[in-house]
């Protein structure tokens, strides 16, 4: 159910985010948080669909996110647990189109979930989503459509379906599915029932008794982030790109805030017209190849960036290997022209960014 799990964010209020540049890249790692919803919400922690049983011995997540493309806009995400034999693959692609009452949002997304032990494969579909409550502005995303999720080693097909939210009226979570044979959408082996931001309920096939609850966001665990802080990451992380951003934003000046972004912006229309002129090399992805308009074509290839307090890549290899390969974040000319002040450290970032050293695999 980590699509469901994913999804429960959209309860929060919807916001605008700085666009990504074109190459930028984000690295986290994830671990077990405890206390309860309203702390978690505060730290902004991240729901995940992974059970913790103690305080020994929790597995972590470890992310690294890419902005394979601007034009369209699509970003690529690889998160993995060593521990647990998981790697997840998420292509990212959203359209948005404004009706006069809310935004409609097509996504195009595409997601490869791969478990080791069990040697299956899953590829998830995204429903599409409404940005409502506009003329109230009391703006939230509600999911809506129909999302997928195949795997052809076990022969099943999971379909839900998200119920449309009216215009008007109270907010809608309902949604409801099937699981089905892979090569026989006829053979139902059970039905889905709930609400996507609460529990969802199975039936199973053949089965005389009540529907059972199969899942509850509310109860799944719950890990938080650990970012890497702005002087120890890469010229491209988001933290560097953004740092003069951030900081007026923090400091309430509006203005400074336009401006710092503005510059960004204008530094990669320069570069996109070098590129363009053929006085600058193409645009080539650090962490995943494959043509970000063919999802399913896209791969992680590891990069080779070693995280905050592990001595392993983002795949869970051993530094050393990231190391042999010899692969960085940024070219060196890159390196020197994007180099920015850190992030000024704010409240969260005590609690969330971890004490270890960041290395690139380059130096």
């Amino acid at each position: 159910m980590l699509l469901i799990t994913g999804l429960k964010r959209a309860l929060r209020k919807a916001k605008k985010p700085l666009n990504p540049i074109l190459g930028e890249v984000f690295y986290s790692h994830f671990t077990p948080a405890f206390g309860d919803a309203d702390a978690v919400d505060e730290g902004e922690s991240v729901p995940m669909a992974a059970s913790v049983s103690g305080a020994d011995g929790l597995p972590t997540v470890y992310l690294v996110g890419e902005q394979i493309s601007h034009h369209p806009p699509i970003s690529a995400f690889h998160a993995t647990c060593p521990d647990r034999g998981i790697d997840i693959t998420i292509v990212y692609d959203v359209k948005a189109k404004y009706n006069g009452l809310s935004f409609a949002l097509e996504n195009k997304s595409l997601g490869t979930v791969r478990i080791a032990d069990h040697n299956e494969t899953y590829t998830l579909t995204y429903p599409s989503a409404n940005i409502v409550g506009i003329v109230t502005m009391n703006m939230r995303l509600m999911w809506t459509g129909t999302c997928t999720i195949e795997c052809a080693e076990t022969n099943l097909k999971g379909t839900l379906n998200f119920k449309e939210q009216r215009w008007f009226g109270r907010d809608t979570y309902d949604v409801t599915g099937t699981v089905t044979a892979l090569n026989n959408p006829k053979k139902v082996h059970a039905t889905l029932s709930g609400a996507w931001n609460d529990t969802i309920h199975v039936q199973r096939a053949g089965v005389d008794a009540k529907p059972t609850p199969m899942f509850s966001v509310r109860d799944r665990s719950v890990y938080a982030p650990s970012v890497v802080p702005g002087d120890r990451a890469p010229p491209h992380a988001s933290r560097r790109v953004w740092a003069d951003v951030v900081a007026a934003m923090r400091a309430g000046d509006a203005s400074g805030a336009a401006k710092a972004k503005h510059d960004v912006e204008h530094r990669q229309r320069a570069k996109e017209k070098e590129r363009v002129a053929g006085t600058r090399a193409p645009f080539q992805a650090v962490y995943f190849v494959g043509d970000p308009l063919v999802p399913d074509s896209v791969r992680f290839t590891a990069g080779g960036v070693r995280l905050p307090g592990v001595g392993e890549d983002c795949r869970g290899h051993p530094a050393a290997v990231a190391a042999a390969r010899g692969i960085g974040v940024v070219s060196a000319a890159e390196d020197e022209e994007e180099s920015g002040p850190e992030v000024v450290a704010g409240d969260d970032d005590e609690d969330s960014e971890s004490g270890e050293s960041f290395e690139d695999a380059n130096e």
